[in-house]
């Protein structure tokens, strides 16, 4: 059994205390919701997805597997106890969050504004500071892929709301790159970002390095 009343048995993930409550707060479909929890960990124990086994990442899969069962409400419930699913609410649905934007968003390193006034879409940040321990930091054939792979997540996350939206780029610059390393990142951001998107959707860039 996945769930049971002995407080002595060890749950399964460290959410499923989470999952319990939700499931004593809605009775009537505790069916459906148990059914859904079942699924996203049979997901997790299929292959290789440990990054998906954090509390973020799993609370986000179980959030999109409510949503799929057409449990919104109960959805909606758990993706608030999820920091930064809260500035996603507003603008798009959860449930329709792809794998590699639980994933990017759990890392960190692209992270949801809650408020921003520089634009009335989704803004996001995509902080490349974490990266910056790697001792390939400075090599171009590791940055790019990796800039290239978190644009992708995060105009993944702006399709799914409304309007333009904002991208702000941080941490992508050591203290010592000089203005003509900066300004090459910068245009070939840019560069992908036309081939990726519609000038009318397309969104707005910041560099902050």
């Amino acid at each position: 059994m996945i769930f049971s009343t002995s407080v002595e048995e060890t749950p399964s993930h460290a959410i499923e205390p989470l999952v319990q409550n939700l499931i004593r707060e809605h009775r009537d479909t505790e069916d459906i919701l148990r059914s859904a929890w079942e699924s996203v960990l049979l997901f997790l124990d299929d292959g290789d997805r440990a990054c998906f086994s954090e509390p973020v990442a799993t609370a986000l899969l179980y959030a999109r597997a409510l949503a799929s069962c057409n449990q919104r409400d109960a959805a909606r419930r758990i993706a608030e106890l999820v920091p930064c699913a809260i500035p996603l609410l507003r603008h798009l649905d959860v449930g329709s969050l792809p794998l590699n934007s639980i994933r990017a968003l759990a890392s960190g390193v692209v992270r949801p504004v809650t408020n921003s006034s520089l634009s009335g879409g989704l803004t996001l940040v995509l902080d490349g500071s974490r990266f910056q321990s790697d001792s390939h930091f400075d090599m171009d054939l590791f940055l790019f892929p990796a800039l290239r792979k978190l644009l992708n997540d995060a105009l993944a996350l702006l399709a799914l709301g409304h309007g333009r939206g904002l991208l702000v780029f941080r941490g992508w610059s050591r203290s010592d790159d000089n203005q003509e390393i900066r300004e090459y990142r910068g245009d070939m951001v840019e560069a992908w970002l036309e081939q990726k998107t519609d000038p009318t959707t397309r969104p707005e860039l910041i560099w902050v390095d």
